[in-house]
């Protein structure tokens, strides 16, 4: 299908229309000892999905968060704040501002954030 590299855990694919896409997929290996990185698809541009040599791209970022899981599950160190641990509100309401809010406004200032994280 294609011969250029490949960072780990990517899957190449054929789709009904004849293109090819890439697929981060973790083995069942990990998913048995409780890994919780989702599988996702990366898209069909190889660049995007890989990086131009293969070592980058977005299935790059997946992998870094792979092995910082797999480390925590060694029971190896891990540098405070390398990566937001997936699934946490860091990267939901990283980004506000600090204000002062009642208790009333500021519950309702946070609902649409735990709603978007909740579904």
């Amino acid at each position: 299908m294609l011969e250029r590299p490949r960072p780990r855990f990517v899957e190449v694919r054929r789709l009904a229309d004849g293109s090819v896409a890439f697929y981060f997929c973790v083995p069942k290996y990990y998913r048995k000892l409780r890994c919780e990185i989702a599988n996702e698809p990366l898209g069909t541009s190889y660049e995007a999905a890989c990086g131009e040599d293969g070592k980058g791209g977005r299935a790059a970022a997946l992998n870094a968060l792979f092995d910082e899981w797999n480390d925590q599950r060694k029971g190896e160190p891990i540098e405070q704040a390398k990566i937001a641990r997936y699934g946490s509100m860091i990267g939901c309401s990283g980004n506000t501002r600090p204000r002062r809010l009642t208790p009333r406004k500021s519950r309702l200032a946070h609902a649409p954030t735990m709603s978007a994280s909740c579904r």
